[in-house]
């Protein structure tokens, strides 16, 4: 079952620095997001996915809320990309 709803694809390198760069502590990017990239159903890049690897699979979607099918998640134009703030999540890593 694949969820409803639309995502924006991120650079899988981007994401990869960015993990890299938290647990070293060292600079990351500005934003994982691609501001070229567009949101996209999840279900179709599943299913392009699938098609690609040659996967006999059925998908079947899953309902999610209403205000997360309409794009809750996404980021608007009015995001302000930045960075982590490394220094305040040291402060708070082991704070539950």
């Amino acid at each position: 079952m694949v969820p409803d709803m639309p995502i924006q694809p991120v650079a899988l390198a981007t994401v990869a620095q960015t993990v890299v760069g938290l647990a070293v502590g060292t600079e990351t990017p500005e934003h994982p997001v691609d501001r070229r990239s567009r949101p996209r159903a999840l279900i179709d890049m599943v299913a392009q996915l699938a098609r690609r690897h040659r996967l006999d699979i059925e998908i079947v979607p899953r309902s999610v809320d209403k205000a997360v099918r309409d794009g809750a998640l996404l980021p608007d134009a009015s995001a302000t990309p930045a960075r982590p703030d490394l220094q305040r999540m040291a402060r708070t890593r082991h704070r539950f």
